[in-house]
Order: structure tokens, then C-alpha cells, then sequence
């Protein structure tokens, strides 16, 4: 068992192991393996004791509140060499911000955290420039106003076909023209394939990876069709091996929440009703796996009656209706309609309905 030791730090004492000092930080792993090995001495150190009082609860145990770390600490910790506390407080920092690169790389996921700690102190200078220059407030909560974002960019012809890019530039030009600069990698072609490739696998594609808010903002029409933008936040993507290091604070933002669409069609002249649902209904493996793919299902129609089954919807938990992706995507809805109802008697509608899934990112 390792031998007690007394700290003084700024007046009030501490006693600990070495172990639990030497296993944390660079600066106790120095000190005790020289002078201090077999020293039964006093260590004194001019620190401030509320600080250390933190610091020593977390070499103990491993674990921190985000909300009881504050400047004294940080730059206590920087000045101990506390080094996986140090590595945490970079990462959650840096995605925080949210601007400057993205350190993603799963072939050196090993090494993944250093670098984004390396990128924290070439952009900020390190724990006590960052802290020096205003960025504190960023540690303790995220900045969603300025953060960097991934954009998916969907283009939507008069004919209901669509295209999806994620743009390597984004282009804010004249109201009328189109503001999206298209280069980048084609991720969906046109399909009229009701089980694959249409605007309900597009959208459950959009919130699986991420691009959950819509760039309203970004939106434009003209007379071939038009462009309709989703964002993710970039930094997001970003996963830390030192997640449990620290326990987030209650002020820390929760994910945005993950949709995922389903379509209902009716033609109710006809008393006929289709679901274009999620992949996930599907008892075909092919579909299931595939990127985009969707279950068309018919309700159940009693033989007695005749009647439809009601409530598929509501007990699979789409109970929100999207009228704004109604109204945004019309066309593609249409030719959906079409797909399962050729002819138009003007009793014929799609309305798309979400639920909310767990966001894992």
C-alpha cells in the first residue's frame, strides 16, 4: 500500500497516497520519485486549497462535475499535469466552440483525442490563453450561434424528383438566384421507386446522419424547381474516448431530437389507404439494410365489414403531422400519389407524420 502523504496547499492540509498523486499527474509523478521518494516532510504548495480540494476528489475517483470546474481549477490542473482531465477539457472545449477543424480519422481512432487536443491549442493557445482571452463561458456551455456546420442540400425539380449533395462550399448570392454552390458528393439520384430512393427514405437518411435542422433560412425557388437545405452541427461528430471523465453539467444542451418520417396516402373515393414507412417495418433483410430504403404497407381490411383497419400510425408512434415538409416537398409527395393512385379524381392526398427516435450522435 502506498504511504500517506500531507500536502499544505495554501494553508490548509490534505492527506492522501502517493499512489493516488503519482498516477494523476506529471508534476506529484516528478517530485515523489526525487527528493520527496521516502521524505516523511511537509509538501507545501501555494495553490489555492478549494481548487486542490477538486482536483484531489477527481484523482480519486476518475470522474468530475463539469460545473465544478472552474478557472482556478483548469489552470490548477494545467499546472499539475493532469493530464486525462486535461485531454477532457480540451475535446469538450474545442467541440463546444465548435469552429476549426474536424479531427476524424477511424483508422487512427486511437490517437483521435491528442489530435483534437492539439488542434484546441494551436486555434486557442492552450487552458490559460483560452481563459484569458473570454473563452471560458464556452467550456461550461455549448455555442450553437457561431459553430461550424455540415450541410445537405436537397434539389427538388418541378417533376418531384429530387437530388441530395453535401456541398463542399455554401453560397449565399442574389434572392433569386440559386444560393447554393453544388460541388460536392452526390449522396441520392432520382428514383420513382416507392420502396427506395423517395422523399421518406431521403428524410430518414437526413436525421441517421445528423442533418436534423432545417436552413429555412437557405431555402430558394425558381422555375425548374427548388433547394432545400438541412444542417448538422460539424463538431458533433467528433467522439471522445474521455467521455467519462466528465459528468455533464444540467445547463448542457440535450441532442436535437432525431425524427424519423413515414408517408400516409389515402384516396378516400376509393376508401384505400398506403403507409410508406421506415425500412426498419420491413421483414426483408435487402431493405432493411439498404441506405434508404422503405416499407410500403397496405392496412389490414376486414373481411366481415369490409373497413379498414384504423390506427397504424398513432400505434407506432407518428402522431406528428409535418405540414411544413408537406407544403415543402408537394411534388414529391404527388408523384408518390401517383405511384399507387395513377389516376387523379382529386380525392387523392399524401401527408408526411414523424416520431421522435433516440439521437445517438
Amino acid at each position: 500500500m502506498s504511504s500517506p502523504i500531507t500536502l499544505n496547499v495554501g494553508g490548509t492540509k490534505f492527506i492522501t497516497s502517493a499512489s493516488t498523486l503519482t498516477n494523476n499527474s506529471a508534476y506529484f509523478d516528478s517530485l515523489l520519485s526525487g527528493q520527496w521518494a521516502d521524505s516523511q516532510q511537509e509538501i507545501f504548495l501555494d495553490r489555492n486549497p478549494e481548487a486542490f480540494a477538486k482536483l484531489l476528489d477527481y484523482m480519486r475517483d476518475n470522474i468530475i462535475k463539469v460545473e465544478d470546474i472552474d478557472t482556478n481549477v483548469l489552470t490548477l490542473a494545467e499546472f499539475l499535469g493532469i493530464e486525462r482531465l486535461i485531454l477532457a477539457v480540451k475535446i469538450r472545449w474545442y467541440i463546444n466552440i465548435g469552429r476549426g477543424p474536424v479531427i476524424i480519422d477511424r483508422r487512427r481512432r486511437g490517437d483521435q483525442d491528442e489530435r483534437i487536443a492539439e488542434a484546441f491549442d494551436k486555434e486557442y493557445g492552450g487552458i490559460s490563453k483560452a481563459i484569458s482571452t473570454g473563452l471560458y463561458p464556452y467550456f461550461l456551455k455549448r455555442d450553437d450561434s457561431n459553430c461550424e456546420k455540415d450541410m445537405a442540400v436537397m434539389t427538388v425539380t418541378n417533376f418531384g424528383t429530387y437530388n441530395v449533395f453535401l456541398p463542399d462550399t455554401i453560397q449565399i448570392t442574389e434572392a433569386t438566384k440559386p444560393p447554393i454552390s453544388i460541388e460536392g458528393r452526390e449522396v441520392i439520384s432520382p428514383s420513382l421507386d416507392a420502396g427506395s430512393g423517395n422523399i421518406v427514405g431521403a428524410l430518414n437518411w437526413l436525421q441517421l446522419n445528423g442533418y436534423t435542422t432545417h436552413e429555412q433560412q437557405l431555402a430558394c425557388y425558381n422555375d425548374w424547381g427548388n433547394q432545400v437545405t438541412f444542417s448538422r452541427r460539424r463538431h458533433n461528430a467528433m467522439m471522445s474516448n474521455t467521455v467519462g471523465v466528465l459528468i455533464p453539467s444540467e445547463s448542457d444542451q440535450q441532442p436535437t431530437p432525431m425524427k424519423q418520417f413515414a408517408l400516409f396516402i389515402e384516396d378516400t373515393d376509393e376508401d384505400t389507404q398506403k403507409f410508406i414507412a421506415p425500412a426498419e417495418f420491413s421483414e426483408d433483410p435487402n431493405v432493411r439494410e439498404a441506405e434508404f430504403g422503405c416499407k410500403v404497407i397496405d392496412p389490414v381490411r376486414d373481411d366481415e365489414t369490409g373497413c379498414l383497419e384504423k390506427g397504424w400510425l398513432e400505434r407506432n408512434g407518428f402522431i406528428t403531422h409535418e405540414k411544413t415538409y408537406d407544403d415543402i416537398f408537394p411534388r414529391c409527395i404527388k408523384l408518390l400519389v401517383r405511384t399507387f393512385f395513377p389516376e387523379d379524381n382529386g380525392n387523392q392526398q399524401g401527408r408526411l407524420y414523424s416520431r421522435n427516435i433516440q439521437n445517438t450522435t
